[in-house]
């Protein structure tokens, strides 16, 4: 009978945050992530992006959130520009904030897998797939809640997995929700399967309702009447789309995805840390419950970025248990030659998304048009940004939020989301407005 191969041992409970590996898989992914912002440039990868910052700079000098500007979102994301703005009121020092969080998220990911894999390299890689992998180069740098919630929900994650910290996992939990309403899902998962399930459920609900409360006496009842009453207006997507939209989710997660089956499919090889392993789990079945939001209209694939980072851990412990052997009698050829096929399909499929056209297979699914990919490039939008620059200082504009950011440009009616008050009947009075802002320039 063959040996099972030698595992090394655990480490001390919080080894992690003073291994090495970690901080050095942080500081590689940090350049990546900087790299990242610098050759994008002001390219346009999503059009929540210009939204959300031009938000954030309104917010900066004071404006009324809920109130004469509408959100479409909860305050902590609406808000989180706001540092970066402070420092400097510029696109890359948005971009560079946001790429920042997914780091951040990425250091989670890398506790995570010490946890599970007592792997060195592992906890290395974390943090460098946080800002490599397709979802996370697709989405890199921009200004949305599936990026500033990463901390929350990773940390989370991490959190919920000790009994000692379990107010702090409540707490980044009970952030998480405010800062996407949908996030409520992974972070009550999370909190059911907890080391110290008690005190985090307790702790998630008291953060939650501290929240509720201090976010309606600052803004009123109008918070919740934009970011869900409204929002549940917006409608839904062609249900023709769905399957094609299934089949392009599970193709851009592929990689993760099965390097998570490899180690959920084999319990005898499941690692030690249960604790981590049953929170890692819960946050990635509930991320994947999100996918959901992506039918309505105003969502796209972008929610998965959540799942992908989620799943790093996961499959980081299982590629680690192929490679090793545990429980596998598969012989050592294949299982990591499947290994490296594997990992060679997910750097395909980033560097399809980083190189231009930035929308080509394998990102994109075999038989599918040029989708999810980048927007415009940086030549475009400047070009865009030259035109209105050339129209009247105090003339709205009549393009994209982003663009308005980046020409110092308002918006009609100063308000950035042109999306949620067209859609919406609560902000008929508001969508009134921003049509008797006129004339737009340049002209649509």
């Amino acid at each position: 009978m063959r040996a099972r191969p030698e595992v090394p041992p655990s480490r001390p409970e919080g080894s992690a945050l003073r291994d090495p590996a970690l901080w050095i898989g942080a500081a590689v992914a940090v350049l990546f992530s900087v790299g990242q912002t610098l050759l994008r440039g002001d390219a346009l990868w999503g059009q929540s992006d210009g939204v959300y910052t031009l938000t954030a700079q309104l917010l900066l000098h004071g404006d009324d959130l809920y109130g004469r500007l509408v959100g479409a979102q909860p305050p902590i994301t609406l808000y989180a520009g706001v540092p970066a703005l402070a420092v400097s009121s510029t696109l890359d020092a948005v971009h560079t904030w946001m790429g920042l969080l997914q780091v951040a998220g990425g250091v989670c990911a890398g506790i995570a897998a010490r946890r599970l894999t007592g792997s060195s390299v592992a906890t290395a890689l974390a943090p460098v797939l946080a800002v490599t992998l397709p979802w996370a180069v697709n989405q890199h740098g921009v200004y949305l809640p599936e990026l500033v919630g990463l901390p929350f929900l990773l940390g989370g994650a991490v959190a919920a997995a000790r009994g000692r910290t379990a107010p702090v996992a409540g707490v980044l939990l009970a952030l998480a929700v405010f800062v996407k309403f949908p996030f409520a899902l992974p972070a009550l998962l999370v909190a059911l399967v907890a080391a110290d399930r008690g005190r985090t459920l307790r702790w998630l609900v008291g953060a939650v309702a501290a929240q509720a409360v201090v976010y309606t006496a600052l803004f009123g009842v109008a918070m919740w009447e934009q970011t869900v009453l409204a929002q549940g207006q917006s409608g839904l997507h062609a249900w023709g789309a769905l399957p094609g939209t299934i089949v392009q989710s599970g193709w851009t997660l592929l990689g993760v995805g099965l390097g998570a089956v490899a180690l959920l499919a084999r319990p005898a090889a499941w690692p030690a840390d249960r604790a981590q392993l049953r929170t890692s789990v819960a946050l990635a079945v509930g991320a994947a419950g999100t996918w959901v939001t992506s039918v309505k209209v105003g969502t796209s694939l972008y929610v998965l970025v959540p799942l992908e980072a989620a799943l790093i851990p996961l499959a980081l412990a299982g590629v680690v248990s192929v490679w090793r052997g545990d429980a596998w009698t598969v012989p050592p050829w294949l299982r990591r030659g499947a290994i490296g096929l594997v990992a060679a399909l997910v750097v395909a499929q980033s560097l399809a998304v980083l190189l231009p056209p930035h929308n080509r297979f394998p990102w994109t699914r075999p038989g599918t048009a040029p989708a999810y990919g980048q927007l415009l490039s940086h030549e475009a939008v400047q070009a865009t940004v030259a035109q209105l620059r050339a129209c009247p200082a105090d003339a709205p504009s009549g393009r994209l939020a982003y663009f308005a950011f980046l020409a110092d440009r308002r918006m009609p009616d100063d308000q950035p989301d042109d999306f949620l008050p067209t859609k919406s009947p609560r902000l008929a009075d508001v969508l009134a407005r921003m049509r008797a802002d006129a004339p737009v320039c340049p002209a649509p």
